[in-house]
């Protein structure tokens, strides 16, 4: 799998100095969930929705610091900035 040269999520950047992404793997289809309500006295349903759930994206690396406080407030920068839905993933892989 090729490594990422640019690598944000929501404009945070998962490609720095302190964070070194190995790989990433995006590539498979979100759960879909279909909502219904079934009448049981025609034997039958009604459908109500239908929306993509997930999608779980898995990125490998590390995390450098040059100190215990300077690993604390990355991590926590990182988990701060990793939440949230319909956010923006971008992946550059460079030159391919």
């Amino acid at each position: 799998m090729a490594v990422p040269t640019n690598l944000t999520f929501n404009s945070y950047d998962l490609q720095t100095t302190n964070i070194k992404t190995r790989s990433i793997h995006h590539k498979h289809y979100p759960s879909r969930v279909i909502d219904i309500e079934s009448n049981i006295r025609v034997a039958d349903f009604r459908f109500i929705s239908s929306y993509w759930d997930k999608k779980i994206v898995t990125v490998k690396g590390s995390i450098v610091a040059d100190s215990a406080n300077t690993l604390r407030t990355v991590i926590d920068e990182m988990k701060n900035n990793l939440q949230g839905q319909e956010k923006n993933l971008d992946i550059d892989y460079g030159d391919r």
